[in-house]
């Protein structure tokens, strides 16, 4: 064929052969693509159903768990591994197994009060003669006694005069020796914590930085272990003290919160779950 019949019928054919290749090569690619999609849905099922697998399997384990902890609930077990804790409400008491898995509680135990009788003379020479050296002399020989109550409470008012007669250094030893008094309470709070309160206010008022932040961060760690039986108020309280300190605040109080006002009210009590207004400071500490 010569050159210029080729040339007259070359854009048919060079059209025909466009279309030839242009159709199975649309064809491959959808063909590609509904494999691409079916593999993709595919590799979705699959993880469905390891997630699926995976959340049967948790599921089933917390079964059993909470299987183990009702028997262990049942049979009235008081050791319970880390993490986890047993709460008996019983009347206005409540009572947390092991001690020291809660920061608060919604009903504290009442402590054994200090009483102020052994101390009325020493009071009276304290107020009403405003001597702070004479009561003092009078608090360093009871806390001589051989009765814990009696000592414990003199050591209280002896770090008080010593602390408002402006000899704040020398308050501080005192109540340091109270820092373990635990099961004692004065005007309602639990001796140690007064005086670990105590100490930190002291070492504020000495601009001993360095000691106040260890001495928060203690207070804030026994308050998160649940040294002392408290209030979620009254906890907060001093949570709050310690972290301004320099500790860390020790009460996660919406979650611990929520935990035991569900508990309270499956036991019935949906009273405990009110909080009493928190109590002001006491200002002879």
């Amino acid at each position: 064929m010569s050159w210029k019949k080729w040339s007259r019928f070359s854009p048919r054919v060079a059209l025909l052969l466009a279309v030839a290749t242009a159709v199975p090569l649309a064809a491959l690619l959808w063909v590609g693509w509904r494999a691409l999609e079916q593999d993709r849905a595919l590799e979705n099922e699959q993880i469905r159903q390891q997630v699926e697998r995976a959340a049967d399997i948790v599921a089933a384990a917390l079964q059993r768990a909470v299987a183990a902890s009702e028997r262990r609930l049942a049979q009235g077990s008081k050791d319970w591994p880390d993490g986890a804790a047993a709460m008996t409400v019983s009347g206005e008491t409540v009572q947390v197994w092991p001690m020291g898995r809660a920061a608060y509680l919604p009903v504290a135990p009442r402590l054994t009060e200090l009483s102020g009788a052994p101390f009325a003379a020493g009071e009276a020479v304290e107020f009403r003669q405003r001597d702070l050296n004479g009561a003092a002399a009078i608090y360093r020989d009871l806390a001589g006694s051989n009765r814990r109550d009696v000592r414990v409470g003199a050591l209280l008012r002896l770090a008080r005069c010593l602390r408002a007669s402006g000899k704040q250094a020398e308050a501080l030893p005192f109540y340091a020796r109270l820092s373990d008094e635990d099961g004692l309470a004065f005007e309602g709070a639990p001796v140690s914590l007064v005086a670990r309160q105590a100490r930190c206010s002291l070492m504020e008022a000495l601009k001993q930085a360095e000691d106040l932040r260890r001495e928060a961060a203690a207070l804030g760690s026994d308050l998160q272990q649940g040294r002392w039986p408290l209030t979620r108020a009254l906890a907060q309280l001093y949570a709050q003290d310690a972290e301004r300190w320099g500790g860390s605040r020790p009460c996660p109080a919406s979650r611990s919160a929520s935990c035991w006002q569900t508990g309270c009210q499956r036991c019935g009590r949906d009273s405990l779950s009110q909080d009493p207004p928190a109590p002001a400071a006491n200002p002879l500490i």
